[in-house]
């Protein structure tokens, strides 16, 4: 082999400069080109002498126990950039053969000291320089088939550097150094390994065209590519149209200010996830706006808008549809979407007929911040508060009750040893059966619709949504019920005047068979808590008991605040032409505390008085056939039948039940309804209790 070695010496020659960096990386470049014009002439011979042995594949030597080849693959190398370069320009220490057995690496800096200074201030260098594993030249650009990135086979051509470099950073594994880390885990899953992996685009971005090439450095190093100061510039050299758009936003301007904790393309568009399409996409860009801003984050789930999107439904306003995606402004800026003068546009692209009242509503008002927002905060104050007192006083009533028939025993036996041959009474007539019918659907409907929305956080609200064939049928249903509701509610109301007007009965505003209330139904009220304690004796209830006349007006509170407030949340286009916006807030509180305390107390307490106490249990079934007995009628109210016994109506008025006391088709319906009330009113319940163990 030739002693003239012109890259060995050229590496001897240019370490005794000390010169400065720019100076040494002029004469390094003059040095290659001369070290090329020296070694074109006798290179292919050189390296064909080397090739003698190296061009054998079972040339290896063994290092720490274990084999290296030393084989060199002269068509590889013949195709590389170094082709033209004889094997001393990297080998200087070979220059003579035989050559020592041990000899220093080769430094790619000689040649490339730019790229290789910037390695050194690197990641990769740094862990070399502290003795540590990184990648070397050779592991991204291998040693003797370095290519030009543009060259296909090359091993940093924008198809294969994610393959390059997950030698050391697999994208299909969770842990990197010892620490789990979500940011190695999916390249090629996320949209631009999808564009580059899947569909083949070599312009989409590889790891280096964010991370960089040789000057890889760590996010909290100010000089990364992907330092938060400079990310946002980064994926800018892609996408410059919305990087146009982001500089003029409220984010941009405080990135520009040198604030830090600001949002930026990384806090929104994950890095190395799972690509999201879709409404998959929408929703974990809100999950982004809340990690920044909890606060509104919190104040927007707990609106309509934001318990539908928790349900994964995203045809609503989120977060981008009214502040916008990449141009998002204060509002106070005339270009902002939230400016006064611009958001009732904004809302008209869901709320057709939006008006500048309507746009008031408020997004993020705060139920429980009386200062800002006290309609929302006494209205809350309010609803809750009657909630309180009615589950306190009727869950007291009803403990009570429970127990004292616990201990009347000869009262259920009484009740429960009818005569088959004993005589019945029609208390309920057809058209009141089934308007009663009509409530059980329509409330039943109502109720299987709307919680899911209140919980819409749970796995029970989200079953029940599917069930229901998605957030748009169950908005059809709920209205459906709604309607129902109105229905049933107005066509009683019309019967009444119809026999008070028309028919001039008597006694419906007064007296034993009206069901306004009146003294009897508090003193009956405190003598019946008086033989629940034990000392007084039982009272004589007439044909309506003060239980069930609470349990009839409470329709009319209920039609005053769910029926009110429902018709201005579907209709809130209509209403806000006259009230402000915060109605609309108003509103929905009313309405959802108002409708968990209507299911709650018919689902418990309205289920016990009517079924599921003793003597009744499972079920009463005189709402569905119609007919008292007449021990029924005796036992439960006696002052009725003293009434009727008196007058004679106890002769003239019997029934003879016939097929009716079966009705099975009403007793499945019955007990349908008392199985989904119970059902709901459970998870309601563990829903709660759930949310109180983890608050804490």
């Amino acid at each position: 082999m030739s002693a003239y070695n012109p890259g060995g010496f050229f590496q001897r020659e240019l370490a005794m400069l000390r010169i400065l960096p720019a100076s040494r990386l002029l004469l390094t470049t003059l040095a290659c080109a001369c070290l090329l014009v020296f070694s074109l002439p006798g290179s292919a011979q050189e390296n064909g002498q080397c090739l003698q042995c190296h061009g054998t594949r079972e040339l290896f030597i063994r290092e720490e126990g274990r084999e290296r080849s030393l084989f060199v693959d002269a068509q590889q190398f013949n195709a590389s950039v170094h082709k033209a370069f004889s094997c001393q320009v990297c080998h200087a220490d070979f220059a003579t053969f035989p050559h020592p057995a041990r000899a220093a690496r080769a430094d790619c800096g000689d040649c490339h000291s730019e790229q290789a200074q910037a390695v050194v201030q690197s990641v990769h260098g740094q862990r070399l320089g502290a003795a540590g594993q990184a990648a070397k030249c050779s592991d991204c650009h291998t040693i003797h088939n370095v290519r030009s990135a543009s060259d296909p086979a090359a091993s940093v051509y924008p198809l294969t550097i994610p393959q390059t470099c997950g030698q050391c950073h697999p994208y299909r594994e969770i842990s990197f150094d010892g620490v789990i880390s979500a940011q190695v885990t999916s390249f090629d899953q996320d949209h631009h390994g999808h564009a580059l992996l899947v569909k083949g685009l070599v312009h989409s971005a590889t790891c280096v065209s964010c991370h960089g090439a040789h000057d890889i450095r760590p996010a909290t190093d100010p000089q990364s590519r992907i330092a938060p100061a400079n990310l946002v510039k980064t994926c800018g050299s892609c996408h410059a149209g919305i990087f146009l758009q982001y500089q003029k936003s409220l984010h941009g301007v405080l990135v520009e200010l040198g604030e830090t904790g600001v949002a930026t393309c990384s806090d929104c568009h994950s890095s190395h996830l799972r690509r999201r399409t879709g409404d998959e996409m929408v929703l974990s860009i809100i999950q982004a706006c809340s990690r920044c801003h909890p606060q509104q984050g919190r104040t927007y789930h707990n609106t309509y808008h934001g318990k539908v999107t928790a349900l994964g439904y995203t045809r609503v306003a989120r977060c981008s549809s009214c502040h916008g995606a990449h141009n998002i402004l204060p509002a106070s800026d005339p270009q902002s979407t939230i400016h006064p003068g611009r958001i009732a546009k904004v809302c008209a692209q869901c709320h057709a007929g939006s008006n500048p009242n309507f746009a008031q509503y408020l997004v993020h008002a705060d139920p429980y911040n009386r200062a800002a927002y006290p309609w929302l905060y006494w209205a809350r104050v309010g609803m809750v508060g009657l909630l309180v007192a009615v589950f306190f006083f009727w869950g007291i009533h009803t403990g009570l009750r429970a127990y004292r028939f616990r201990r009347e025993r000869h009262h259920r036996e009484e009740l429960l040893a009818r005569s088959p041959q004993e005589r019945y009474y029609e208390r309920h007539g057809l058209f009141h059966r089934l308007l009663h019918g009509v409530v059980i659907v329509s409330f039943l409907l109502l109720a299987a619709t709307g919680l899911p929305l209140r919980y819409s956080t749970t796995s029970w609200g989200h079953f029940i949504m599917r069930l229901c064939g998605g957030f748009d049928n169950a908005g059809y249903l709920h209205r459906l019920g709604a309607i129902l509701t109105f229905g049933y509610f107005f066509t009683h109301v019309g019967s009444v005047f119809y026999r008070w007007l028309v028919r001039k009965e008597k006694g419906l505003f007064w007296g034993p068979n009206s069901l306004v209330p009146q003294l009897k139904d508090f003193t009956d009220l405190i003598q019946n808590l008086r033989w629940f304690l034990g000392t007084g004796e039982r009272p004589k209830f007439d044909r309506w008991t003060y239980w069930e006349k609470f349990d009839y007006w409470a329709v009319f509170w209920g039609m005053a605040i769910i029926g009110t407030s429902g018709l201005v949340m579907w209709l809130s286009t209509l209403f806000t032409r006259f009230f402000p916006g915060w109605v609309i807030n108003v509103a929905h509180v009313l309405h959802s505390e108002e409708a968990l305390l209507a299911v709650g107390y018919i689902f418990t307490i309205h289920f016990f008085n009517a079924h599921l106490r003793p003597g009744k249990f499972p079920m009463d079934m005189v709402i569905f056939n119609g007919l008292i007995s007449e021990t029924e009628l005796r036992v439960e109210r006696p002052q009725e039948y003293a009434r009727m016994q008196a007058s004679g109506d106890l002769e003239r008025k019997a029934v003879v039940p016939g097929k009716r006391l079966m009705v099975h088709p009403p007793r499945v319906v019955g007990y349908t309804a008392l199985g989904i009330g119970l059902l709901l009113v459970a998870l309601v319940i563990v829903s709660g209790i759930y949310y109180l163990i983890t608050a804490r």
